[in-house]
């Protein structure tokens, strides 16, 4: 059933940050909060329960780490998507978080507009970050040397289309700059994950971070300089957010909820 706003599931085990939060994200019309768990096992129960749109989740859980949550949601729960809200930014955990296929990783001190622009963007098949933990975290990833042939059997083609993939262009537009089909760029998708044993976009960032095919610190793509709108830049739809410690690796939502 479609649903006309994101219905959010909470899971912090710190009872005023998450009511607070909660109380917060309410106020937006585009978002229900649909259920509060104070530990891992119970945000799990309760997706199980409520099918959320998007789990927010600390990674300092009890009884279940935040972590262990995203690698069993992406496992049973596929279409939940996981948006860390933590005050942890260790580079490691950044990494493993992505790896486990999270939407999102934000830190506590990001302004809630950050958070709700980021909930936005899940829904969309979109993904945010910190700017400061992006700038740490991936511009070490980017700055390793690594040899270009070293792309675990990915054709030429379909190393273009995973940079473009990774810089956050949606299938249409991939198409279009390349003048195939939408079916055949989904077909090159396909055989990208099943090559490089990924399963969505977020890990298809984390692999081109770690090759450093991409640069989303400095955003700046040839396909920018062409004049096609860049989608590394920071999202449009909350300019502010600059200010405000968020950065997407696509396009924003323009305010919409789901697509369904």
């Amino acid at each position: 059933m479609a649903h006309s706003t994101v219905r959010v599931l909470l899971a912090d085990d710190h009872t005023l940050f998450r009511r607070g939060l909660a109380k917060l994200l309410a106020d937006d019309p585009r978002i229900t909060i649909v259920g509060e768990a104070g530990d891992g096992q119970e945000c799990m129960r309760l997706a199980e329960l409520l099918r959320p749109d998007v789990a927010i989740v600390d990674l300092r859980l009890p009884k279940m780490s935040g972590l262990e949550v995203a690698r069993e949601m992406l496992a049973r729960l596929p279409k939940v998507k996981v948006l860390i809200v933590t005050g942890v930014d260790a580079d490691n955990q950044v990494g493993d978080a992505l790896a486990a296929g999270v939407c999102g990783y934000l830190l506590k001190e990001s302004e809630p507009e950050a958070v709700i622009a980021a909930l936005l963007a899940a829904v969309n098949d979109l993904f945010a970050i910190t700017f400061t933990v992006a700038r740490r975290t991936f511009g070490a990833m980017a700055s390793q040397s690594v040899r270009r042939d070293s792309f675990d059997g990915v054709s030429a083609r379909e190393f273009e289309i995973l940079k473009l993939i990774a810089s956050g262009f949606p299938n249409k537009q991939i198409a279009r700059h390349l003048v195939l089909s939408e079916k055949t760029v989904r077909n090159h998708i396909a055989n990208i994950y099943d090559k490089l044993g990924i399963h969505d976009r977020s890990q298809a960032l984390l692999y081109a971070l770690r090759k450093g095919l991409i640069d989303p610190v400095q955003a700046q793509s040839e396909f920018g300089q062409k004049g096609v709108p860049n989608r590394s830049r920071i999202g449009s739809e909350l300019v502010q957010s600059l200010d405000k410690g968020i950065i997407r690796t696509s396009p924003a939502s323009s305010g919409q909820a789901p697509r369904r």
